[in-house]
């Protein structure tokens, strides 16, 4: 595109009511793009003229060099076909299946033994003791039972057939609405086991309380030398309340996580070994960064579960409001597979796996994905978990 020296320009500008406008008539005018007069304006055939990137000269309205087009003039913004920003959650940021393993049943209530567990340590004395050709004494274990009710949990989402088939390759709408609405279940059973290990009847102490005389919160309760014993006092608790078994897992937020591998403790332990990795002299921590990244490392012989994910309290619609899904504490728990003999601290009973379904809604021309869990998380062995609080200020 050329122009001849002295082509008329008609200026385009903004009335400051949204309209484009004729800088000297005041007339509303049509021009794709933006209003900016110093950016666009209007020759006398009615083509909108580019000025960025122009060298020119304008003395009463004529134009006397038009040099290269913009980049908007040869070409059409469209979406990358393999480019999208997301922010949907790994599976390794997932929490509840490192603390509370699923159980899978068949029916959506029933009960379950809890054996007693003082009865086997008991002090049986001279009644073990018996004459000869005398009958035993009697000896009975108790029992009591429990019973689980699942909760089924579902949430959907429609998409309308126009939408999908007009949807840009990058979104892959179904696939992103599948994953978004596991993430969105997932997310809430970490939610629920979380919030259980506060309100499920375990035991509870407060770091100070724990760590004894001397240990002090002054500054932050992990950066003193007193972690251990916190720690070390609720795992007797555990063992003395548990028959002898000591919890196997901790769970701790990020940033706690970050406190304790920074404590004086932590790294006075920590030495290199020849091959460039991070191991404790006392068999603790052997991969510090696995560590904070969410994986399960050792610390004072437990299963490290860190809580990477926020939680957003904010209502739809509403600007995001972000905070730790767990708070500054450390839970402790006993954590093993479902068997016969179970010695869980939280156990989810679930009927059936995650079901995924889709559904046609022909009346309004679309379909329903839609994600289901039907279970209920409950604390099936109350002393084997010990939560640790205000241990970090």
């Amino acid at each position: 595109m050329s122009f001849e020296a002295g082509e008329f320009l008609e200026h385009i500008t903004s009335d400051g009511k949204g309209r484009r406008v004729n800088a000297s008539t005041g007339e509303e005018v049509y021009m794709p793009g933006p209003a900016d007069p110093q950016i666009f304006c209007r020759n006398s055939k009615h083509e909108v003229v580019r000025y960025a990137d122009v060298l020119r000269s304008i003395n009463g309205g004529q134009v006397f060099r038009y040099a290269y087009p913009g980049p908007l003039d040869v070409h059409v913004n469209k979406a990358l076909s393999d480019f999208a920003v997301s922010y949907e959650l790994g599976e390794d940021m997932f929490v509840a299946p490192k603390l509370s393993p699923v159980k899978t049943v068949e029916k959506r209530s029933d009960v379950y033994f809890t054996i007693a567990r003082g009865d086997v340590t008991r002090d049986y004395g001279a009644k073990l003791e018996r004459a000869v050709s005398a009958t035993a004494s009697d000896a009975q274990q108790a029992f009591t039972q429990s019973t689980y009710t699942s909760i089924d949990y579902a949430l959907r989402d429609f998409l309308p057939d126009k939408i999908v088939d007009n949807a840009d390759e990058a979104l892959q709408l179904t696939q992103q609405t599948t994953k978004f609405l596991q993430d969105v279940m997932e997310f809430a059973w970490d939610r629920r086991v979380l919030a259980a290990i506060g309100s499920a009847g375990f035991a509870t102490g407060t770091f100070a309380s724990l760590a004894g005389a001397g240990a002090t919160v002054a500054t932050s309760a992990l950066a003193n030398p007193y972690i251990t014993l916190a720690i070390s006092a609720a795992q007797s608790a555990i063992q003395l309340a548990n028959n002898g078994r000591v919890a196997n897992t901790m769970v701790v937020n990020a940033s706690l996580a970050r406190q304790i591998a920074s404590s004086p403790q932590v790294q006075a332990q920590t030495v290199y070994s020849p091959g460039g990795g991070r191991v404790l002299g006392d068999g603790g921590l052997t991969n510090l960064g696995a560590m904070l990244a969410g994986l399960s490392e050792q610390f004072m012989g437990l299963n490290v579960v860190v809580v990477n994910l926020p939680t957003n309290s904010a209502k739809k619609g509403a600007s995001d409001s972000f905070s730790s899904l767990f708070a500054q504490q450390i839970g402790l728990l006993y954590v093993e597979q479902p068997s016969r003999r179970s010695h869980n601290a939280i156990t989810t009973f679930r009927v059936g796996g995650i079901n995924i379904r889709t559904y046609r809604d022909e009346a309004r021309r679309g379909t329903f994905i839609e994600v289901e869990m039907d279970q209920t998380e409950l604390p099936t062995n109350s002393y084997g978990g010990y939560l640790i609080t205000s241990a970090g200020v």
